[in-house]
């Protein structure tokens, strides 16, 4: 229990850090035709770029002078884009849509598009600050595009918590009829989880990870942590009616459920590792994060789930009023986060 409490003290303050780590990109093949194609063209045709932006600027409704606006407009965003020579290679000429109230400009790139996401919020946030003046500018392109894909993900991802805790909780109570029989695999998933989100900081910062490993740690983690606990607490607990000795019990469950909990988790791990096959590196940080997930959910099962079941005893049989309405305060709370997560919108509470 020691060890646990120091390495989730440590890796748990890394854990907040991680998003900083993480990388947008990781979709090209390096060495693959795919990535050679544009190479080859950007050699022989200079005009070609090898990523770009767009800036799509709309004059306002009674604007006086439609096209003078789109051109002051234009200017701007030049202005703003030439700031960064370090991925802006042109500016084109803006073209105007047929009705002279519309208008798109190129932003020509000399990086590829796993280069600019890397660097694309500075030029990002200050091309859409150029909005105004009788004209709204937004700005679109591969760049802008994952930009805003990862910013639906982040809330997504908070959505998808705020639903997983209550539900599985609510189901374990539901199937194991005891509170601390239903929590337990719920806090060592967390530590678990959380433990893991640590460890991907120290990876990260040697290997490109993708801003996607957030999701895949809770998706394949909670499953697989929460089916590990309840193999060894299932266990114990059958152990504990016949004997009545937490200690022999705990070794029991060990000594059986927990060899099915390590065999599962090393051919799970396994399973995802050849993921490593396919070459890119978005997947590779897939893999790496589901597999580090599995290893150590699978360790937290068979060494901080028995110490929990050291200090529950024979109490995992019993649930407390007490207990029992924390339980349905959780349930609520998920419930109602969700509804504002959803509603709060449209009812201006969120």
């Amino acid at each position: 229990m020691l060890v646990w409490v120091v390495v989730f003290a440590v890796l748990g303050a890394m854990a907040p850090k991680l998003g900083d780590e993480l990388t947008s990109g990781g979709f090209e093949i390096r060495g693959s035709d795919s990535q050679r194609v544009p190479q080859i063209t950007r050699t022989e045709f200079s005009a070609e770029y090898a990523s770009g932006l767009s800036a799509v600027i709309e004059t306002h409704a009674g604007t006086a002078d439609p096209a003078e606006a789109i051109r002051a407009a234009t200017e701007r965003v030049r202005r703003v884009a030439l700031r960064y020579p370090e991925l802006v290679r042109a500016v084109d000429p803006v073209r105007i849509a047929p009705n002279g109230k519309v208008g798109v400009v190129l932003i020509g790139l000399h990086r590829t598009l796993d280069e600019v996401l890397r660097k694309a919020d500075p030029i990002l946030n200050d091309l859409a600050a150029t909005t105004g003046q009788g004209t709204d500018i937004r700005i679109t392109g591969g760049a802008a595009v994952f930009r805003d894909f990862d910013a639906v993900n982040e809330r997504d991802l908070r959505r998808s918590e705020l639903i997983q805790v209550p539900l599985v909780l609510a189901i374990l109570l539901i199937v194991v009829g005891s509170v601390l029989a239903a929590g337990l695999p719920l806090l060592a998933s967390a530590v678990a989880m959380i433990t893991t989100l640590g460890a991907l900081w120290f990876a990260a910062r040697s290997i490109d990870l993708t801003i996607y490993v957030k999701n895949i740690v809770p998706l394949i983690g909670i499953g697989v942590s929460v089916d590990y606990s309840l193999f060894i607490v299932t266990r114990y607990r059958e152990a504990l009616r016949r004997t009545d000795d937490p200690f022999s019990s705990t070794m029991e469950a060990i000594d059986t459920a927990g060899r099915a909990v390590v065999f599962a988790g090393i051919t799970v791990m396994i399973s995802l590792l050849g993921l490593f096959i396919m070459g890119l590196s978005f997947v590779r940080g897939l893999a790496v994060a589901g597999a580090t997930g599995v290893l150590v959910m699978m360790v937290a099962s068979i060494t901080l789930l028995p110490a929990l079941l050291g200090f529950t005893g024979t109490r995992i049989h019993t649930t407390t009023r007490a207990a029992a309405t924390a339980v349905a305060l959780v349930v609520v709370c998920g419930i109602v986060g969700v509804i504002v997560d959803n509603l709060g919108p449209l009812l201006g509470i969120g």
